[in-house]
C-alpha cells in the first residue's frame, strides 16, 4: 500500500521490519536485501534516522556472518549519523553494537569502553532493557578470562531479563551461567539453561538456527565424548550452511580458560 500510495517514508519503514523479521528467524539473506532496499530510499528522501537504523542493522547482519570489516563500516557510518542528529538511543546501540564488534576482534579494553558507554547513555534516558543487554555484553566480555567475575554481572543481567520477561536475556544469560557452572565441576544448571534456550531458539519451525542450537544443546548434555563431537559437528554444519558463523564464534568455539580456574580455586 505504502508503494501504491507514494508514501516512501512508510515503505522504507516497513522493509526495515521486514529485515527484522527474516534477522529473528536467521534469514540473513532476505534480512540484509530487506535492510538495504530501507537504507536506499531513506537517502533517497535524507530520512537520516532511517539512514542510520539500516545501517547499524546492516551491521548486525555483518556480525552475524563474522564479516568484521563489513560490520565495522556499516557500525561506524550509523554511528556517526546518530551523532549528527543527536539521538541517544541510536549512539548507545551503535556504541553496544562496536563492543560487539571489538569484542569478537579481541580487543578487550575497546570492547569494554564501548559497552560501558552504552551502559551509561541507556541509563541515562532510562532504557533499563538496554542497560540490561549492555550489563550481559559487560559480563561476556570477561567471560573467557575472568569467569568469577563475569557470573556476577551476567546474574545481574539475568534478573533484570527476568524483570522484564525478555526471553532472550533469560535463555542466553541462563545459559551462560550453567557455562560457568559446569566449567566449575557443577553441570546442574544445564539442564534447565538447555531447555530455555531450545524454548526461545529452537522451538519455532522457521528459525532457520534452530537444527544447530538443538545439535549444539544435545552436545552440552551429551557425556560420551564421541557422541558430543558428533553433535558439536552437526550444529557447526547447520550453522555454516545458513552463514551465521557468528554462532559457531561464540558457542562452539568458545572455551573458559583454564588459568581462571585455577586461580579460583586457589
Amino acid at each position: 500500500i505504502y508503494v501504491e500510495i507514494g508514501e516512501r517514508v512508510g515503505e522504507a519503514n516497513t522493509l526495515q521490519s521486514l529485515g527484522d523479521v527474516a534477522l529473528a528467524y536467521d534469514n540473513l539473506d532476505d534480512a540484509e536485501t530487506k535492510f538495504k532496499a530501507s537504507y536506499n530510499i531513506c537517502v533517497q528522501i535524507g530520512e537520516r534516522l532511517g539512514e542510520a537504523n539500516a545501517l547499524l542493522s546492516l551491521g548486525w547482519v555483518a556480525l552475524r556472518r563474522d564479516d568484521q570489516v563489513s560490520a565495522r563500516t556499516y557500525l561506524e557510518a550509523g554511528s556517526d549519523i546518530f551523532l549528527q542528529i543527536d539521538l541517544r538511543l541510536g549512539q548507545a546501540n551503535a556504541s553496544q553494537s562496536l563492543g560487539c564488534l571489538l569484542l569478537r576482534r579481541g580487543d578487550l579494553n575497546g570492547a569494554r569502553e564501548r559497552i560501558q558507554i552504552a551502559r551509561n547513555i541507556y541509563r541515562k534516558i532510562g532504557d533499563r532493557l538496554g542497560e540490561a543487554h549492555a550489563q550481559y555484553l559487560a559480563g561476556l566480555a570477561e567471560m573467557n578470562h575472568a569467569p568469577t567475575e563475569s557470573a556476577v554481572v551476567i546474574a545481574q543481567a539475568l534478573e533484570s531479563f527476568s524483570s522484564f520477561c525478555d526471553p532472550w536475556g533469560i535463555a542466553h544469560s541462563s545459559l551462560r551461567l550453567a557455562q560457568i557452572a559446569a566449567f566449575r565441576g557443577d553441570r546442574s544448571r544445564l539442564p534447565d539453561a538447555v531447555n530455555k534456550i531450545l524454548e526461545f531458539e529452537a522451538s519455532h519451525l522457521n528459525k532457520l538456527a534452530a537444527p544447530g542450537w538443538r545439535a549444539f544443546c544435545a552436545s552440552l548434555m551429551e557425556h560420551d565424548e564421541e557422541k558430543r563431537s558428533a553433535f558439536r559437528d552437526e550444529a557447526r554444519r547447520a550453522w555454516t550452511e545458513i552463514g551465521c558463523i557468528e554462532l559457531i564464534k561464540d558457542y562452539l568455539d568458545f572455551e573458559i580458560e583454564v588459568r581462571d580456574h585455577s586461580n579460583t580455586e586457589g
